[in-house]
């Protein structure tokens, strides 16, 4: 999925984000889940992510940690709520 003008998207580190959107698909039998996110106040941008990346699927609300590498999303981990 393209990243569009966002800028907040780095080509290569990580960002704190909130979940808006979480959708799972399957592209060929492979399960991904397409997620809506963006820092606080920021506009959001969508990823399309390896569903074996989460543990259990992510809802609004939820805080990652995404690891991009040339603005593809890596690895994720989860932060817990403050």
């Amino acid at each position: 999925m393209s990243n569009g003008s966002v800028d907040w998207v780095p080509l290569i580190g990580s960002v704190e984000v909130v979940v808006r959107q979480a959708l799972p698909l399957s592209i060929h039998g492979d399960a991904y889940v397409d997620v809506l996110a963006a820092p606080e106040g920021a506009a959001a941008s969508p990823f399309r992510i390896p569903a074996h990346q989460f543990g259990s699927l992510p809802i609004p609300g939820d805080r990652l940690r995404l690891h991009l590498l040339m603005s593809q999303v890596d690895r994720v981990e989860r932060i817990d709520a403050p």
